[in-house]
């Protein structure tokens, strides 16, 4: 007879989706254990416990490891008043929650993460943040950005490019007739000035083009679309800043 296997500890609620009647199926992380998936019954009233990157205590049961396993839920740490405080706060949450569901491969430990992923939500609002997060998970999957070990030039020419295949930053000088290959390299990580509109862009592409790598094709749907509507609105952002220093 198989032996029942038990894991307990605190997680982030990273997602729920709806599984017959009453239930859902959540994903969760965990220091200990990383992603961990589980079904949990009579769900309807847990609604505020399972709003997304709460902190809750789990326990998560289930006879064998091919399992999914049942889940039980108690709120530890509430952080609406994080995703109620503003619409960019709101739409972070829903971002963060999204991608690391889908971009982390289940159980396998990172336990740096949690502590990562919590202070992004607990700081300062803002793009920037966002953009060295999403750098962080991508060094953890190990689709990291090789910026610091940028394509040799003798001429001591400046970075300005990134290369899409090897993340590694490219001198302006090597870069020359090959630019529309490239991704542009921010200045807020080694690149050219520019205007912190430009900047935004630029590492918003960079990023988001490893990411939908590290995502593998459909599987990077629902997590894009959720990171597409918070590149909308600092876009939005930085437009309204630069009309108003205009008019």
């Amino acid at each position: 007879m198989a032996t029942m296997s038990t894991r307990q500890g605190e997680a982030l609620v990273l997602t729920t989706r709806v599984w017959g009647e009453g239930a859902v199926v959540a994903s969760l992380l965990c220091a200990e254990h990383g992603l961990v998936r589980g079904l949990i019954k009579h769900a309807t009233r847990l609604g505020a416990v399972l709003q997304p990157l709460n902190t809750v205590t789990y326990r998560h049961t289930r006879r064998l490891e091919t399992q999914l396993g049942t889940l039980t839920a108690e709120l530890a740490h509430s952080r609406a008043h994080v995703w109620m405080s503003g619409r960019e706060a709101a739409l972070r949450v829903a971002y963060v929650a999204d991608m690391l569901s889908h971009i982390l491969p289940e159980e396998h430990p990172y336990p740096h993460l949690c502590h990562t992923t919590e202070n992004l939500v607990m700081g300062p609002l803002g793009w920037p943040a966002v953009a060295e997060f999403e750098r962080a998970v991508l060094e953890t999957v190990g689709y990291g950005l090789q910026l610091e070990n940028p394509v040799p030039c003798p001429q001591g020419s400046p970075l300005a490019y990134v290369s899409p295949n090897s993340g590694r930053s490219v001198p302006q000088a090597v870069a020359r007739g090959w630019e529309e290959r490239l991704l542009r390299l921010p200045h807020r990580w080694g690149g050219l000035p520019a205007s912190a509109e430009d900047d935004f862009h630029a590492s918003w592409q960079l990023t988001g083009t490893f990411l939908t790598r590290a995502l593998h094709g459909k599987m990077a749907e629902p997590a894009l679309a959720s990171r597409t509507r918070l590149g909308a609105y600092y876009a939005h952002e930085h437009a309204q800043s630069h009309h108003a220093r205009a008019a």
